[in-house]
């Protein structure tokens, strides 16, 4: 049976910007579980999800599949790709849903509300990510010295939740199947083909895990 919204979190990356040699950041525990597990639940949590797919190393699938097997909505793990965008291309033809909501797996402080509004707003233009505006004064910068300034005013920074109406974000990848791995996210692929996307403001506790101090930082958001 088709969903009308589901949901797809890549976590197949290993995370070398923790320094951590054992397992990869989405594994690490955040008061006893695994931040994967808080992404899931949290992303489980809106009424609005219907189903939820892992993306993984194959090596992982059978152990999130036992592990996450007690979450009601998760639907099912599949192999990811050699990059982040082979990874959630692979997670979005797992699921058979009109709209696809894809979330970061070390993003485990995403609330209900801003779930809500992403996908609000992807039902009404067909794509919408969760952004901030960006409020620090932004530089280029090279190896040793910054550079020309930039403008502020209508730069945001991009975060997850990004929902998309299925259909429009594969023919995106189709559309984009050679082109390797220019894109650090789906909203970026599809604003270069010219689709627009919308924005919804974000949240700045919506921190995406990928160093020992975001790590302290999301340990407090979650413990309050």
């Amino acid at each position: 049976m088709t969903m009308k919204i589901a949901a797809v979190i890549p976590a197949a990356g290993i995370g070398t910007r923790m320094g951590n040699k054992g397992a990869p950041k989405q594994f690490l525990e955040i008061g006893g579980k695994e931040i994967l597990r808080w992404t899931i639940e949290a992303v489980a949590a809106s009424a609005l999800v219907e189903g939820i797919v892992i993306v993984a190393a194959e090596k992982e699938l059978d152990s999130i599949s036992k592990k996450y097997s007690d979450i009601p909505k998760f639907v099912a793990s599949v192999a990811g790709g050699a990059t982040r965008n082979r990874s959630v291309y692979n997670g979005v033809l797992a699921v058979e849903a009109e709209t696809v909501l894809i979330h970061d797996a070390v993003r485990p402080c995403v609330s209900e509300s801003l779930i809500e509004r992403t996908v609000f707003a992807a039902l009404k233009h067909g794509a919408a990510t969760a952004a901030i505006r960006a409020v620090d004064t932004l530089k280029k910068a090279y190896s040793e010295f910054l550079g020309a300034s930039m403008e502020r005013e209508n730069a945001v920074l991009v975060q997850t939740p990004q929902v998309f109406n299925r259909t429009l974000l594969l023919d995106a990848f189709a559309r984009s199947a050679n082109e390797g791995n220019r894109w650090t996210d789906e909203t970026s692929m599809l604003t270069d083909r010219g689709i627009p996307v919308a924005w919804v403001q974000g949240d700045p506790a919506n921190i995406k895990i990928t160093t020992p101090e975001e790590l302290a930082l999301a340990s407090i958001i979650l413990s309050a």
